[in-house]
């Protein structure tokens, strides 16, 4: 357990080295060209963004699509629904990539891409501060270098329990000693929530975004370790209920909407994926505009 909080450190030290301009190279409107093949659409899944010229019921006839569910986006975008995002699914898989290129011949339609998936970010500490008979002392020594309490400080601060700091990632053990503490409630007592499930169940079933919050917000109690800012609130948003940390894009701007909805400061994403996605990118750039950071790593 040691050795996987200390190697996702450096995840965390990426996102601050990266945080000041992660946005600013989402800024131009000009993106790269969209490819896709048959095997992004393995789940059948199509991502839809339209105008208010056809309502979506025309589009579900006229392109066969077996479901389209509305993605709340309303914190991003506004909520006049004249551009509005819908997952769609297809009945035959195989049909998914011809009907998605349809779609994107047709007027209406703004853009049309696939669900893709993401996955958690891993990352590893070099061999010489993790072959140590003391991890906690190599982890602090390591820690030390990287310069976090010279960066508190200069800034006179180890962070501030005004500040919240909201994680996508795969919930959070929230009765954890080292946290416990550090967790943003909502004035019914919840602790974040399940975009997944549409629910308040964050159980960590992976490990992954228990690791994450920790590393930005353990507690300074001089037991175990300590958080990059310990003093911040984590709201976790739990996007991904895999095992082994895949998820959905769309889960994903489910997540970026409910974490700009609840009043998040920063928004942590410790994921990534292999493919560019426009309906990430322009809830990303959105979200710009209301919450004071996105950490992207």
């Amino acid at each position: 357990m040691k050795r996987r909080i200390i190697s996702v450190l450096i995840c965390a030290v990426l996102v601050l080295n990266c945080a000041s301009t992660g946005y600013a190279q989402t800024a131009s409107n000009e993106h790269p060209a969209v490819s896709y093949t048959e095997d992004d659409f393995s789940a059948g899944r199509i991502l839809i963004k339209k105008d208010d010229t056809q309502d979506i019921e025309q589009l579900k006839d006229e392109y066969s699509l077996a479901a389209a569910q509305p993605i709340d986006t309303s914190s991003l975008t506004g909520q006049d629904g004249s551009q509005e995002l819908y997952l769609a699914t297809v009945e035959d898989k195989q049909d998914a990539a011809e009907i998605c290129r349809r779609l994107n011949a047709d007027s209406s339609v703004i853009f049309a891409e696939p669900d893709y998936t993401a996955q958690i970010s891993e990352v590893s500490l070099p061999d010489e501060v993790l072959q140590s008979s003391s991890a906690y002392s190599n982890f602090n020594r390591y820690f030390s270098s990287l310069g976090v309490a010279d960066a508190w400080q200069a800034a006179d601060t180890m962070g501030s329990e005004e500040v919240c700091v909201a994680v996508l990632d795969t919930g959070l053990n929230i009765s954890h000693p080292d946290i416990d503490d550090n967790l943003k409630y909502d004035e019914n007592g919840n602790c974040g929530y399940n975009v997944v499930s549409d629910n308040y169940d964050i159980s960590d079933k992976n490990g992954h975004g228990s690791n994450v919050a920790g590393i930005i917000a353990m507690e300074a109690d001089n037991q175990g370790f300590v958080g990059i800012a310990p003093k911040v609130k984590i709201m976790p948003i739990k996007v991904s209920e895999s095992s082994d940390g895949s998820m959905y894009i769309s889960d994903v701007i489910k997540g970026i909407n409910y974490a700009v909805e609840h009043g998040a400061d920063i928004i942590n994403m410790s994921l990534g994926s292999q493919a560019f996605s426009e309906s990430e990118l322009q809830a990303l750039q959105s979200a710009s505009q209301h919450s004071g950071l996105g950490a992207a790593a």
